[in-house]
């Protein structure tokens, strides 16, 4: 499970195509997403639920449209929505099946290490 963390991180596409070399075959991932079917990336601090002081580099929302094309680009397949959980904070949760082989990128990255 990779459960609302993905809009921590300044580069969520990294954090994704990361997951695809985990050695798994299916994995629940979930993220805070935003309203609407533009593919469009907010910052928290832009809408309402920004807390002054909060630091506005940790927190990159996506419309819902957007994670599942970011979900998509990495690799995953077999992308299912499934059911948020009651008293949950994160509106987007899917099962996704492991790309059968990570992305070209990490594979470039992991030949140096």
């Amino acid at each position: 499970c990779f459960l609302g963390l993905l809009y921590h991180f300044r580069d969520p596409i990294f954090i994704l195509e990361y997951l695809t070399t985990l050695k798994t075959d299916k994995l629940i991932i979930s993220n805070q997403t935003i309203p609407g079917e533009n593919l469009d990336m907010r910052n928290r601090r832009d809408h309402d639920s920004y807390r002054e002081g909060a630091n506005w580099v940790l927190g990159w929302e996506p419309t819902e449209s957007l994670y599942l094309k970011m979900l998509e680009s990495v690799g995953f397949r077999d992308i299912q929505k499934i059911e948020t959980p009651p008293n949950a904070t994160n509106r987007s949760y899917y099962l996704v099946r492991q790309a059968p082989s990570p992305s070209l990128y990490m594979k470039s990255l992991f030949k140096y290490w």
